[in-house]
């Protein structure tokens, strides 16, 4: 039996023997909400794939303290100024030695080419010089290439930038600072 429903729009409701106790109208927007979770089916893929691209967007992705990542360089340090007399406050590494400190910094990396780097001096150094460095580039034969040197302020926090030597394959990537006593390096961003 065929009867005709009056609403919004006519539409035609074939009659069967309903056990469920929903009624057309419900029948006909329950119809709607099928269609409904089907268009959300189909933007999930959407979504997922804007979601993957916006990760693609370059950004500083390595980060590091100071402290955490510092080695010393004896080749420039005298042999009294060692891993004992290095202080940390919040993460920053500085210098309680009483001499100048060669810190090594290596920057793990992920692509050849030039490479940005922030970097961040130790908030509460004293004194009247401040933390000098170099972004630098070395191959595994002892080949190196540097990029300008830069020194901080000697009191209070700065952030400087320094955009490496271009990153041939095969080679590495370091922050070598020169570190006066009082004087440190808070924290260390760079591009992979």
């Amino acid at each position: 039996m065929k009867k005709t429903v009056k609403g919004e729009a006519q539409m035609e409701v074939q009659s069967v023997e309903n056990t469920s106790g929903i009624t057309p109208t419900l029948m006909k927007r329950s119809r709607h909400r099928r269609s409904g979770q089907l268009g959300r089916l189909v933007m999930l893929p959407l979504v997922t794939i804007i979601s993957l691209a916006s990760l693609a967007t370059p950004s500083f992705a390595r980060s590091s303290t100071g402290y955490d990542s510092f080695k010393i360089n004896y080749s420039f340090t005298p042999a009294q100024a060692g891993y004992n007399c290095m202080r940390e406050t919040y993460g920053a590494v500085w210098n309680a030695c009483g001499i100048t400190v060669y810190l090594m910094f290596d920057l793990a990396i992920d692509n050849t080419g030039v490479h940005q780097i922030d970097v961040l001096n130790y908030w509460a150094g004293t004194g009247s010089v401040g933390v000098s460095c170099s972004a630098w580039t070395y191959d595994a034969r002892g080949g190196g290439t540097s990029s300008p040197i830069q020194t901080f302020n000697a009191g209070g926090q700065e952030k400087l930038t320094w955009n490496s030597p271009n990153v041939q394959p095969s080679k590495a990537m370091t922050l070598f600072c020169a570190v006066p006593p009082t004087q440190g390096i808070a924290s260390i961003n760079w591009t992979p």
